[in-house]
Formats: C-alpha cells, sequence, structure tokens
C-alpha cells in the first residue's frame, strides 16, 4: 500500500476502534445527520470520526444531541488528507480549537521481529488491572481485539492493544508503568498485540512520546492528521 492508502486503513481501523469503545462504555450511544456520525466513547465525552465536509445544519444536529445527553467534552478527527479548510471553517465558530495531531505510522508485519517472545509480555483474556471498558472490550467485542500485559516478577508492568481490520492491526494505549521503563518493555508489547492480530500491516497513531519507540522498531512516518475539541457543554 502507499502511504495515503495506509493512512486510510489507518483511519478506518480508528472507527472500529471507536465503535468498540462506544459499545463497550456507553452501549453504543451516538448518533448520525447527513455525512457525519459521533460516538460517545466515554460517558460524557463524544468522538466524531473524519468527517467529510461537514455542513453547518450537520455540526448543529452533533451540538443538540452532546447537549441533550450532557457531553462536555467533543472531539472532531481528521486523516490529514481530505481539505481542511471547510472542516475548520465550521467548527471554529462554533467553539472548536485545534487540538493535538495524530502522528500516523506502519510497518509492514513481516518487517517487525514478531518471532521474538519475551516471557514477561503475554496475552490475556482477564486481568485485574483492566478498567471497565477494558474488560467490556474483550466480552463484546472479541476476536477482534487483543490486550497484552506486561509483569516483572509477578508486578504489573504496562500493557497494549490491538485492533485488527481487513489486513491491518491497529495498535492502541501501549503504556509502560514509570518505574519499568527503558527495558524494552514497550517493544515487546507492540510485538505481542500485532502478533496477536496478525494481518499484512500494522498502523498507529503516535504521541511524541512513542515516536521514538516506533522508530526504533521500523515504524515508518506517514504524515499527520488533525483534531479539534470543544470543551464544556455546548
Amino acid at each position: 500500500m502507499d502511504r495515503a492508502a495506509l493512512v486510510r486503513a489507518a483511519a478506518r481501523n480508528h472507527v472500529g476502534w471507536m465503535e468498540g469503545l462506544a459499545r463497550a462504555v456507553t452501549g453504543g450511544a451516538g448518533g448520525r445527520y447527513d455525512r457525519v456520525r459521533w460516538m460517545e466513547v466515554r460517558s460524557g465525552e463524544v468522538w466524531v470520526p473524519f468527517p467529510q465536509r461537514p455542513s453547518g445544519p450537520a455540526l448543529d444536529a452533533l451540538l443538540a444531541w452532546s447537549r441533550e445527553h450532557d457531553v462536555g467534552r467533543i472531539g472532531v478527527w481528521a486523516t490529514g488528507l481530505e481539505p481542511l479548510a471547510a472542516l475548520e471553517a465550521g467548527l471554529a465558530p462554533r467553539g472548536f480549537g485545534e487540538g493535538w495531531r495524530p502522528h500516523w505510522m506502519a510497518i509492514a508485519s513481516a518487517d517487525l521481529a514478531l518471532s521474538e517472545r519475551d516471557p514477561r509480555v503475554e496475552i490475556v483474556d482477564a486481568a485485574p488491572e483492566y478498567d471497565a471498558y477494558g474488560r467490556a472490550l474483550l466480552v463484546l467485542c472479541g476476536g477482534r481485539f487483543w490486550h497484552a500485559v506486561a509483569r516483572v516478577d509477578g508486578v504489573y508492568a504496562g500493557h497494549a492493544w490491538s485492533h485488527r481490520v481487513g489486513d491491518c492491526a491497529g495498535v492502541y494505549d501501549v503504556d509502560v508503568v514509570p518505574r519499568f521503563r527503558r527495558q524494552g518493555l514497550g517493544s515487546a508489547l507492540t510485538a505481542a498485540v500485532c502478533r496477536a492480530a496478525g494481518g499484512r500491516w500494522a498502523v498507529l497513531n503516535a504521541t511524541g512520546e512513542g515516536e521514538a519507540l516506533y522508530r526504533a522498531l521500523g515504524f515508518m512516518s506517514l504524515g499527520f492528521g488533525r483534531t479539534w475539541w470543544r470543551h464544556g457543554r455546548p
């Protein structure tokens, strides 16, 4: 796949991830108007995945729904490939400000060292460290979501998630407890969830902190997306 196709594949994977969160946490709460769709991924927080030239009435419908459901935070995502001027022009007058930029990254699974297993990391069906949405994801969306947990001498040290859509495994929420960092656990967790999900490609969006880890593993940069956020009840 070329870079644009990989970004679109990452966006599709993110939509599936958001759908899973919404089903697990809020029972699939959300709505749709025209070409704009939104999902309540946490109580009081709505995400709008990758709208294409949303109309004013559609954005107003989003705000009206959010008022009715006591939503205090709305995030709108863009891949960075689509024309953004019209989207930004519709969001700014409605109280949205630009937020962080997702850094899309990808690697061919064949280029990851997936055969090297770390005994500190395992794919698990249940763990006391899960939060509510983690437990619900595995129950409601089993077969498309995988969770890896790292333990050092029996002590919880970190976790990661993956989600499979088509030929792409999306990597999410790679996190290592601070006192266990710089011991190779981030790499091992990433490899474990990619191995579990399978597929020809692994895709993700990296934070500034995580970018160095993914570059060291061989992930290539695909460019940056955009997000806009509205805080406070509409």
